[in-house]
């Protein structure tokens, strides 16, 4: 099954790489020509490792190979949400029908 558009909030969990697990796999199911937006911690934009677990490799060179817009949001842009990290708000647009 393939989505036109592909609307996120993914769970956090940082040690297990899991909202990047939750946008890759949201690429995965997003049809040629359609659009996903995320909502989740910025922390793949800020980590200056090296080695970067599979997931976060993965993700970065989804953003690389596609149209994208990234927004960089403080925190406390929600109250009360307990959220210590910047919040990324990410946009894919499929143009080319290239999938990694």
């Amino acid at each position: 099954m393939k989505f036109d558009v592909i609307l996120q909030n993914p769970p956090y969990n940082g040690k297990a790489a899991l909202h990047q697990q939750f946008f890759n796999r949201g690429y995965e199911l997003l049809e040629d020509g359609g659009v996903m937006a995320v909502i989740q911690p910025a922390t793949t934009y800020f980590n200056k490792k090296d080695k970067q677990k599979g997931p976060v490799e993965d993700m970065i060179e989804i953003l690389q190979r596609n149209v994208c817009e990234v927004f960089i949001e403080n925190p406390e842009v929600f109250d009360n949400a307990g959220i210590q990290n910047d919040l990324s708000i990410d946009s894919i647009f499929i143009i080319i029908s290239y999938r990694l």
